[in-house]
């Protein structure tokens, strides 16, 4: 798996279990830290080049 893919992958995990976390502890903080990490990731959506098709 590339490295990107993996570190996109790991800050979308990361984001949605601070988001539950948010909203099962009623907490704004672990919800924005979630909203945060998963706009983190989306932004890495579009880093990096593309590979040429054939």
């Amino acid at each position: 798996m590339p490295r990107l893919l993996t570190i996109r992958l790991s800050l979308a995990l990361t984001a949605l279990v601070l988001f539950g976390l948010g909203i099962q502890q009623n907490s704004t903080y672990l919800r924005l830290a979630g909203i945060v990490l998963l706009g983190a990731a989306l932004v890495l959506r579009f880093v990096g080049g593309r590979t040429p098709r054939a």
